[in-house]
Protein backbone atom coordinates (compact mmCIF):
# COMPACT_ATOMS: atom_id res chain seq x y z
CA UNK A 1 0.00 0.00 0.00
CA UNK A 2 0.92 3.47 -0.83
CA UNK A 3 2.25 6.12 1.78
CA UNK A 4 -0.15 8.91 2.69
CA UNK A 5 0.72 11.50 0.77
CA UNK A 6 1.13 14.88 2.53
CA UNK A 7 -1.67 16.77 3.09
CA UNK A 8 -2.39 20.03 0.83
CA UNK A 9 -4.32 22.93 2.02
CA UNK A 10 -7.65 22.98 0.55
CA UNK A 11 -7.88 25.39 -2.45
CA UNK A 12 -11.56 27.06 -3.08
CA UNK A 13 -12.29 25.40 -5.80
CA UNK A 14 -13.75 21.97 -4.19
CA UNK A 15 -13.67 19.93 -7.70
CA UNK A 16 -9.94 20.77 -8.32
CA UNK A 17 -9.21 19.29 -4.84
CA UNK A 18 -11.32 16.32 -5.62
CA UNK A 19 -9.70 15.57 -8.77
CA UNK A 20 -6.08 16.24 -7.43
CA UNK A 21 -6.57 13.88 -4.33
CA UNK A 22 -7.84 11.51 -7.04
CA UNK A 23 -4.44 11.75 -9.01
CA UNK A 24 -2.24 11.47 -6.01
CA UNK A 25 -3.93 8.31 -4.89
CA UNK A 26 -4.30 6.42 -7.80
CA UNK A 27 -2.78 5.37 -11.13
CA UNK A 28 -3.21 7.73 -14.20
CA UNK A 29 -3.77 5.12 -16.57
CA UNK A 30 -6.29 3.43 -13.91
CA UNK A 31 -8.16 6.85 -14.33
CA UNK A 32 -7.63 7.32 -17.76
CA UNK A 33 -9.11 3.98 -18.15
CA UNK A 34 -12.22 4.75 -16.15
CA UNK A 35 -13.08 7.80 -17.58
CA UNK A 36 -13.00 6.50 -21.49
CA UNK A 37 -15.28 3.79 -19.83
CA UNK A 38 -17.66 5.78 -18.11
CA UNK A 39 -17.82 8.18 -21.42
CA UNK A 40 -18.38 5.34 -23.49
CA UNK A 41 -20.97 4.38 -20.89
CA UNK A 42 -22.70 7.58 -20.71
CA UNK A 43 -22.34 7.67 -25.09
CA UNK A 44 -24.62 4.35 -25.01
CA UNK A 45 -27.56 6.01 -23.76
CA UNK A 46 -27.03 8.20 -26.69
CA UNK A 47 -26.89 4.85 -29.36
CA UNK A 48 -29.80 3.50 -27.52
CA UNK A 49 -31.71 6.81 -28.32
CA UNK A 50 -30.93 6.96 -31.91
CA UNK A 51 -31.95 3.48 -32.39
CA UNK A 52 -35.60 4.02 -31.04
CA UNK A 53 -35.75 6.93 -33.44
CA UNK A 54 -34.01 4.62 -36.08
CA UNK A 55 -36.61 2.20 -35.50
CA UNK A 56 -39.74 4.21 -35.11
CA UNK A 57 -39.38 6.70 -38.03
CA UNK A 58 -36.96 5.14 -40.79
CA UNK A 59 -37.89 1.38 -40.32
CA UNK A 60 -41.79 2.00 -39.49
CA UNK A 61 -41.78 -0.61 -36.58
CA UNK A 62 -44.75 -0.21 -34.22
CA UNK A 63 -44.10 -0.32 -30.99
CA UNK A 64 -44.46 -4.21 -29.83
CA UNK A 65 -41.59 -4.94 -32.67
CA UNK A 66 -39.24 -2.32 -31.30
CA UNK A 67 -39.73 -3.37 -28.04
CA UNK A 68 -38.84 -6.82 -29.18
CA UNK A 69 -35.40 -5.34 -31.30
CA UNK A 70 -34.67 -3.07 -28.27
CA UNK A 71 -34.73 -6.16 -25.61
CA UNK A 72 -32.39 -8.26 -28.48
CA UNK A 73 -30.04 -4.87 -28.03
CA UNK A 74 -30.19 -5.18 -24.02
CA UNK A 75 -30.27 -8.78 -23.52
CA UNK A 76 -25.97 -9.01 -22.88
CA UNK A 77 -26.64 -6.74 -20.18
CA UNK A 78 -28.19 -9.74 -18.49
CA UNK A 79 -25.11 -11.91 -18.11
CA UNK A 80 -22.59 -9.55 -16.82
CA UNK A 81 -21.28 -11.93 -14.44
CA UNK A 82 -20.22 -14.61 -17.15
CA UNK A 83 -18.22 -11.71 -18.21
CA UNK A 84 -16.55 -11.59 -14.76
CA UNK A 85 -15.70 -14.96 -14.28
CA UNK A 86 -14.11 -15.08 -17.82
CA UNK A 87 -12.52 -12.08 -17.35
CA UNK A 88 -11.09 -13.08 -13.72
CA UNK A 89 -10.71 -16.75 -14.55
CA UNK A 90 -9.44 -17.29 -18.44
CA UNK A 91 -5.91 -15.70 -19.13
CA UNK A 92 -6.33 -14.06 -23.05
CA UNK A 93 -3.30 -13.30 -25.13
CA UNK A 94 -1.03 -13.86 -22.03
CA UNK A 95 -3.75 -10.99 -19.34
CA UNK A 96 -6.75 -11.03 -17.58
CA UNK A 97 -8.08 -8.00 -18.31
CA UNK A 98 -5.66 -5.55 -20.53
CA UNK A 99 -6.52 -7.96 -23.78
CA UNK A 100 -10.47 -8.65 -22.94
CA UNK A 101 -10.68 -4.38 -22.96
CA UNK A 102 -8.43 -4.36 -26.24
CA UNK A 103 -10.89 -7.21 -27.89
CA UNK A 104 -14.21 -5.75 -27.09
CA UNK A 105 -12.88 -2.42 -27.61
CA UNK A 106 -12.14 -3.47 -31.25
CA UNK A 107 -15.33 -5.37 -31.24
CA UNK A 108 -17.94 -2.71 -30.58
CA UNK A 109 -15.98 -0.35 -32.80
CA UNK A 110 -16.47 -2.64 -35.65
CA UNK A 111 -20.26 -3.21 -34.74
CA UNK A 112 -21.23 0.53 -34.80
CA UNK A 113 -19.23 0.70 -38.31
CA UNK A 114 -21.55 -2.01 -39.77
CA UNK A 115 -24.54 0.07 -38.85
CA UNK A 116 -22.53 3.35 -39.83
CA UNK A 117 -21.55 2.12 -43.38
CA UNK A 118 -24.50 0.58 -44.73
CA UNK A 119 -27.76 2.88 -45.11
CA UNK A 120 -30.66 0.02 -45.61
CA UNK A 121 -29.79 -2.27 -42.99
CA UNK A 122 -33.04 -4.96 -42.20
CA UNK A 123 -34.02 -4.10 -38.63
CA UNK A 124 -32.70 -7.78 -37.48
CA UNK A 125 -28.94 -6.73 -38.95
CA UNK A 126 -29.29 -3.44 -37.03
CA UNK A 127 -30.30 -5.20 -33.71
CA UNK A 128 -27.79 -8.12 -33.68
CA UNK A 129 -24.63 -5.51 -34.40
CA UNK A 130 -26.08 -3.53 -31.57
CA UNK A 131 -26.30 -6.31 -29.79
CA UNK A 132 -22.66 -6.90 -30.27
CA UNK A 133 -22.07 -2.96 -29.28
CA UNK A 134 -23.55 -4.08 -25.89
CA UNK A 135 -21.99 -6.98 -25.38
CA UNK A 136 -18.94 -5.55 -25.43
CA UNK A 137 -19.89 -2.38 -23.37
CA UNK A 138 -20.97 -4.67 -20.80
CA UNK A 139 -18.32 -6.41 -20.99
CA UNK A 140 -15.78 -3.75 -20.89
CA UNK A 141 -17.83 -2.77 -17.80
CA UNK A 142 -17.45 -5.30 -15.74
CA UNK A 143 -13.69 -5.69 -16.19
CA UNK A 144 -13.35 -1.51 -15.56
CA UNK A 145 -15.68 -1.77 -12.59
CA UNK A 146 -13.08 -4.77 -11.53
CA UNK A 147 -10.04 -2.78 -11.93
CA UNK A 148 -11.95 -0.22 -9.98
CA UNK A 149 -12.53 -2.45 -6.72
CA UNK A 150 -8.72 -3.18 -6.75
CA UNK A 151 -7.70 -0.04 -7.03
CA UNK A 152 -10.04 1.31 -4.11
CA UNK A 153 -8.14 -0.29 -2.24
CA UNK A 154 -5.50 2.26 -2.21
CA UNK A 155 -7.96 4.81 0.03
CA UNK A 156 -9.91 2.62 2.51
CA UNK A 157 -11.44 5.61 4.10
CA UNK A 158 -13.10 7.07 0.76
CA UNK A 159 -11.69 5.25 -2.15
CA UNK A 160 -14.68 3.03 -3.32
CA UNK A 161 -16.62 6.90 -2.65
CA UNK A 162 -14.42 8.57 -4.74
CA UNK A 163 -14.09 6.04 -7.80
CA UNK A 164 -17.85 5.94 -7.64
CA UNK A 165 -18.33 9.48 -7.83
CA UNK A 166 -15.98 10.20 -10.84
CA UNK A 167 -17.42 7.48 -12.26
CA UNK A 168 -21.03 9.09 -12.48
CA UNK A 169 -20.13 12.13 -12.75
CA UNK A 170 -18.23 11.17 -16.22
CA UNK A 171 -20.97 9.26 -16.99
CA UNK A 172 -23.55 11.47 -16.31
CA UNK A 173 -22.16 14.50 -17.61
CA UNK A 174 -21.44 13.46 -21.11
CA UNK A 175 -24.45 11.43 -21.19
CA UNK A 176 -25.91 14.28 -20.10
CA UNK A 177 -24.27 16.97 -22.72
CA UNK A 178 -25.00 14.42 -25.64
CA UNK A 179 -28.50 14.02 -25.25
CA UNK A 180 -28.83 18.26 -24.83
CA UNK A 181 -31.58 18.96 -27.59
CA UNK A 182 -30.12 21.57 -29.17
CA UNK A 183 -31.56 25.09 -30.52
Amino acid sequence: MLEPAEEEEPSWIPLHDYFSKLYRTYDGPFLLLLGTQCVNHGLWSVAVLATQDLFKTYHKLDPGQMAMYMSIVHLPWSVKIVYGLLSDNVKFCGTRRKSYLVLMGCLQFFALMVIAAQDNLPSMAVALSLMMAALSEAFVNVVADAIMCVQARRDPESGSQDLITFSWMMSGKIGRASCRERV
